[in-house]
């Protein structure tokens, strides 16, 4: 069977380590390994692993199956994913000479990158393509997760979180000019610009080379939520930086932020931060709920006036 020419060797034998930073009764967990499964058929079958992790294919083939039984091919430059929220059944052609390195987090960091959109939980496996830098940096975390002192490992997190983002970012040419990100950064511009609009969003936008349905319809493709909660969310990001600056009044920032009046502010605000305005700008402590579009009522308080 042909592979890939890999530039980095690889190693010649599985290599594991996994290590817990923090000082509290739960610490957190990560690891990074390499592995070969030579002959091996059935990975896991209907299985949760106690911990999430993402694979890295590079060399070999098989099926990963989600647990609602959706199939997908596996060759090399292939990504999938192990959530210990769901099953998942992994089948390997035994003849491909399986090789594979992975990142493994605990699950409540797991969970804290997915609301961060760094963990895609809706996608189980995607394909940004075979690449000697990927594997380079995952040579460089095994390593450095054998050797690093308790103090130094915070720094992998950081390393993690910035591996998984390429991990589930598609190859581009070099030379590829993306027409879709430079059009919504150019409708991300106009809404944080306009946070004191009522416009309507077709008249806000209007503008712009496309029509407003194709728009809507790209923006939630590219962005996962809605152009209208982004606009809410960004002005209730705004709303919190201005909150803890103190120069303002709430009724002031209501009507700053595009509201119709403070009730209306003060509500939502409520409803997305978990406390109210005043308590969030004397430092109450709050828990933000998961910030995905069902959490993000459309408020009417400023409902689009023309």
């Amino acid at each position: 069977m042909a592979t890939h020419p890999l530039s980095p060797p690889l190693p010649k034998q599985t290599i594991l380590s996994y290590r817990t930073a923090g000082t509290s009764q739960h610490p957190a967990m990560l690891g990074c390994g390499f592995m070969r499964k030579p002959g091996k058929v059935v990975d896991c079958r209907n299985s949760c692993h106690a911990h999430y992790s993402a694979v890295y294919l590079v060399r070999g083939k098989g099926t990963y199956y989600d647990e609602k039984g959706a199939s997908f091919p596996l060759q090399p430059g292939a990504v999938f994913q192990r959530f210990p929220q769901s099953q998942h059944t992994l089948i390997i052609d035994p003849s491909s000479d399986w090789a594979e390195y992975f990142v493994a987090l605990d699950t409540e960091t797991q969970i804290s990158l997915a609301r961060t959109g760094v963990v895609n939980m809706q996608t189980p496996v995607f394909h940004p393509g075979l690449n000697d830098n990927l594997i380079e940096q995952f040579a460089r975390l095994l390593g450095f997760l054998q050797n690093a002192d308790e103090p130094a490992l915070s720094n992998a997190f950081v390393t993690i979180a910035g591996l998984l983002l390429q991990l589930r970012t598609p190859p581009k040419p070099a030379a590829a000019i993306d027409t879709t990100s430079q059009l919504i950064e150019e409708v991300q511009r106009i809404l944080s610009r306009a946070q004191d609009s009522r416009l309507p969003l077709p008249q806000l936008l209007k503008k712009l080379p496309i029509r407003y349905d194709t728009l809507r319809k790209t923006f939630r493709a590219r962005t996962g939520i809605s152009l209208e909660s982004w606009r809410l969310r960004n002005r209730l990001d705004a709303a919190a930086a201005l909150l803890t600056e103190r120069r303002l009044a709430i009724k002031d920032i209501s009507f700053r932020l595009g509201y119709s009046n403070p009730y209306a502010f003060s509500a939502q605000f409520r409803k997305f931060f978990g406390v109210s305005p005043r308590q969030f700008s004397q430092g109450r402590i709050f828990h933000p709920p998961p910030r995905n579009e069902r959490s993000i009522p459309i408020p009417t308080g400023w409902a689009c006036r023309s």
